[in-house]
């Protein structure tokens, strides 16, 4: 079977678990307070950063990003594959669409939107980095702007701070994400 089908595949039955532990689990005050933050949060497109057309100033924020600084928004996007040395604890990059980065000698010309959001997780586990989590994310949090330095070497120009119950939430999807890729590639670890 081709690496292509393995993958699609693999997000198929992530889908399943995922969706599986929506309908079964039992509601918690984490979902109930993820689920609160959601509701409340503006909506924000990756579409919505700049104004169009670019100016002879170059990349200008929108007048709709600047509203939402410090206020809860959500997101919808893509989390940027990484190699696990490279790979932050605590914090993930969201594209607006699929992106991996990798090879050394990439470290800094690498495939980055402009776009890209830095998503800074409140509760950070003992593990060295979050695991990959395919497919489409959904992520609210509190949206921070202005150029700040990254523990990676990158400036980041927009962030997004989750909250505890959000980030527990994509823990476990990254959690059920790397069980789902060990059964169907037959790794024990």
């Amino acid at each position: 079977m081709s690496q292509g089908m393995n993958e699609v595949l693999n997000y198929r039955r992530l889908s399943a678990v995922l969706l599986g532990a929506v309908l079964c689990w039992p509601a918690s005050q984490v979902r109930a307070e993820a689920a609160a933050a959601a509701a409340a949060a503006a909506d924000l497109k990756f579409a919505e950063f700049f104004t169009m057309p670019v100016g002879p100033r170059g990349l200008q924020p929108s007048a709709k990003l600047l509203s939402l600084q410090g206020r809860q928004v959500r997101m919808l996007g893509y989390m940027a594959r990484q190699d696990a040395a490279d790979a932050l604890p605590g914090v993930i990059l969201l594209t607006p669409l699929p992106v991996t980065l990798g090879d050394e000698d990439e470290r800094y010309a690498d495939d980055l939107p402009v776009t890209t959001v830095y998503v800074h997780l409140d509760a950070v586990p003992q593990s060295p980095a979050l695991a990959y989590v395919p497919g489409l994310l959904a992520l609210t949090g509190r949206l921070e702007l202005g150029a700040q330095a990254e523990a990676d070497g990158r400036r980041s120009s927009v962030r997004l701070r989750l909250d505890s119950a959000s980030s527990v939430l994509l823990f476990d999807a990254a959690a059920a994400s790397t069980s789902i890729s060990k059964s169907t590639t037959g790794s024990t670890q």
